[in-house]
């Protein structure tokens, strides 16, 4: 009967040992994996969603009873009014900033009608719509502190009503401001730029149609009224089109601020096209945009754009290949390893990585697990540190036979060439990988200035050579004699002058020089050339045996005489 083939069968190493540099029995296999993959157990995965419901409990909590406490301050106020105008205008923010858009209405229209309003007033009404602290409650609890989908959600909490209030309150404040001014075009004053912005800003939590509206009908009508934009009318304009999945739309409109207002461009832009390519899963877009910002140092990102990106690397990181290929694992996973670095370049940029909402910090925190091999893990003797010299042991030394073992990439096929058609070959692409015989060596296994201090020449390896490469590089310094030195017959100013190496073509064929053609011209020039080759082939034997013959005699042969 067969038993169990991997039992080890002998404790002596055996030939596989000899020859791979591996265990009999494989403890590891080396080439699954380099890092060390490590999960956490389902205690502690049960521990971290706790935490997270009770973070979104405390903040639906909070908001309950803000809330609540804004209904009783309201019913307080019909039955004895505010008196001062601070006062209700700040009560009225706060109303609308938690989605109570009807009760503030009506501390508006009373305002309104008693012309007790400025137009920074309406500015901080209009802005209040988009029902900020209504926001904060959907990014904790609903929408799993994704700020994309915050504004979605927000979209379904009485979006159309908000926005029918925003456009309302934008009329009501610019026939305030047309009274104001007087005589002057209300259109051509800064605040009417300011309400224009504020009522973009209410819309971008209203819900997709009005968000589509900001860069088409808001932003056209604003062209045409003539309200000149500011900076931030471009950024609303950006994130609007992000939102709405024009993401090619809104590079256009960022690259026409940078041409024409690069001191102007804030990071909100940034921000906007990092979400509007992450939702059109253009991650390579996002890689582009964080680098540019880690390298130019300005706009100086923020935490947003920090938590922004990497929801973009953990998205690309659980997007499958392909939908046949769901149940193995993808091969997008490795997308994380780019987690380090940009918690390095966090760093460098000064943004606290408690900054980072909690479910991306979990991310984080997996991505770190499986992709950084801290000190102490990589000093023991562990897997990763046996893993890294192995193949950089193979690498070195081209014992490169086995790769189809190692890599998925690479696999042993039939014989390259077809006999039946020479010139064609059997293999696609990318199958074959030849063993790397000159690899360069790392800098840190080099001399310092090595290609100054020294002279290297590749020399053929004469001693028993079992695989890879039979080269190696012979590295001597400019300082170093050769080893025969004592051997060698010094070379003079005479050899120099009138030694065979330089000999003198032109006192060699004469006729050559009389005329430029003549009969047998071929012959001649062919016979010199045999008659230069000759001579320099005689001087260079003869110097040969003036050099190796021995100059001096062995020590102690010139007394040997006068011992006896």
């Amino acid at each position: 009967m067969q038993l169990s083939q991997n039992v080890a069968r002998t404790t002596v190493p055996s030939y596989y040992h000899i020859r791979t540099n591996l265990p009999q029995r494989k403890p590891q296999n080396q080439w699954e994996g380099v890092y060390y993959y490590s999960g956490i157990t389902k205690r502690q995965q049960h521990v971290v969603l706790l935490q997270r419901k009770r973070e979104r409990e405390m903040y639906l909590r909070q908001y309950n009873r803000q809330v609540a406490s804004l209904r009783g301050q309201y019913a307080a106020h019909h039955e004895k009014p505010l008196a001062s105008l601070p006062e209700r205008l700040m009560f009225a923010t706060k109303l609308a900033s938690c989605g109570m858009h009807n009760e503030a209405a009506t501390f508006v229209d009373a305002m309104h009608h008693g012309k007790e309003l400025r137009a920074i007033d309406y500015v901080h009404l209009i802005s209040s719509l988009r029902a900020s602290d209504l926001g904060t409650c959907i990014l904790h609890s609903e929408a799993a502190c994704d700020p994309a989908l915050t504004f979605k959600f927000l979209g379904d909490n009485a979006g159309a009503e908000r926005a029918t209030e925003a456009y309302r309150w934008y009329d009501m404040a610019m026939s305030a401001l047309a009274h104001e001014c007087g005589s002057l075009r209300p259109e051509s004053t800064p605040a009417a730029s300011q309400l224009t912005n504020a009522l973009m800003r209410a819309l971008m939590t209203c819900g997709y149609a009005h968000v589509k509206a900001i860069p088409d009908a808001v932003y056209d009508r604003m062209g045409a009224r003539g309200i000149s934009p500011t900076a931030s009318t471009y950024d609303h304009v950006i994130l609007a089109l992000a939102l709405t999945g024009n993401a090619a739309e809104a590079e256009d409109v960022f690259r026409f601020v940078r041409h024409r207002h690069a001191e102007h461009v804030t990071v909100h832009g940034y921000n906007a096209l990092l979400l509007g390519n992450r939702e059109a899963r253009l991650f390579d877009r996002c890689d582009g945009l964080w680098q540019e910002l880690v390298d130019r140092r300005w706009p100086r990102a923020n935490p947003l754009t920090a938590e922004l990106y990497l929801r973009s690397v953990v998205d690309h990181a659980y997007t499958p290949t392909s939908e046949g290929l769901q149940r193995f694992g993808s091969v997008h996973v490795v997308e994380k390893k780019k987690v380090p670095i940009v918690l390095t370049q966090m760093d460098e940029l000064g943004i606290p990585r408690t900054h980072l909402s909690g479910p991306l910090r979990d991310e984080v925190e997996d991505a770190l697990r499986k992709f950084s091999i801290y000190r102490n893990r990589f000093y023991e003797w562990g897997r990763a540190v046996k893993q890294f010299d192995f193949i950089e042991f193979r690498r070195r030394h081209g014992w490169m036979y086995d790769l189809h073992l190692m890599k998925n990439t690479t696999k042993m096929l039939p014989p390259i060439r077809d006999p039946s058609q020479p010139d064609s070959t059997m293999a696609s692409a990318a199958m074959v990988e030849l063993p790397a015989f000159f690899t360069e060596r790392h800098p840190w296994e080099r001399n310092a200035l090595e290609s100054l201090l020294s002279v290297t020449k590749e020399r053929e390896r004469m001693d028993d050579v079992r695989a890879g490469d039979i080269y190696y590089d012979d590295t001597k310094s400019i300082h170093e004699r050769s080893s025969t030195w004592m051997n060698e017959v010094p070379e003079t100013r005479y050899d120099q002058l009138y030694g065979i190496n330089h000999p003198d073509v032109s006192k060699i064929g004469i006729r050559t020089h009389l005329e430029v053609e003549y009969t047998n011209r071929k012959e001649v020039m062919e016979k010199d050339a045999a008659l230069v080759r000759k001579s320099i082939r005689r001087g260079r034997r003869l110097r040969h045996r003036v050099e190796v013959s021995r100059t001096h005699r062995n020590e102690g042969s010139l007394t040997a005489k006068e011992s006896k």
